[in-house]
């Protein structure tokens, strides 16, 4: 008795399957360990400012250099309303040569925009504190990822079976035991992976 593995869809859909109706246990089970392994050992030997996306990296500091740049426009802004405020001291006294009509119209003109640039501003410390979650949340995931690595190759078959229930999302075999395997974890360059003997 040799156990095997049962592909269920080539007798219910004939001629769309050209794999085999059946994959060795032991075989498959071996080839996919392997895989894992594979995986496991990039992880383990990859520094993490690889893995935690440097794009996302590059995205968190052009919005931190966006926000900088709003900072100083609205800063500016605000300046030129305390000066047209200071200016219409002048105005009353007789000392300026703005009227009052042009001087309220600018300090308007001003205040809405100085408004657009706050609501700017709050925007783009929400997508900051966005980003700097996500990272965080990549790095707890590196940080669990880098302990299932060092387990695993010391676990016994049956653990190693349950972490790989966690770890891999679904196993396609294909004719010749041809894999692909798709990996349940966020990393973008370790989702998929196909592999053959």
């Amino acid at each position: 008795m040799r156990p095997r593995y049962s592909c269920h869809y080539k007798p219910r859909h004939p001629g769309e399957c050209d794999g085999q109706s059946g994959y060795g246990v032991k075989k498959l089970d071996e080839l996919v360990d392997h895989i894992v392994r594979a995986q496991l050992e990039r992880i383990r030997t990859t520094p993490n400012s690889e893995i935690i996306s440097s794009q996302h990296q590059k995205t968190l500091n052009f919005a931190e250099a966006r926000l900088k740049m709003v900072e100083a426009q609205l800063t500016e802004k605000q300046k030129e309303i305390v000066d047209y405020k200071a200016e219409a001291i002048r105005v009353i006294r007789g000392e300026s040569k703005y009227s009052d009509e042009l001087l309220n119209t600018l300090i308007e003109q001003a205040k809405e925009e100085e408004s657009k640039l706050a609501a700017s501003y709050e925007e783009v410390k929400a997508e900051i504190a966005d980003l700097s979650k996500g990272m965080e949340r990549e790095r707890e995931e590196y940080d669990r990822l880098i302990s299932w690595a060092e387990i695993y190759s010391v676990c016994p078959f049956e653990t190693k079976k349950m972490f790989v229930s966690q770890f891999v999302k679904s196993v396609r075999v294909y004719r010749d035991y041809e894999l692909e395997i798709e990996f349940n974890v966020s990393f973008e360059e370790f989702r998929d992976l196909r592999a053959r003997e």
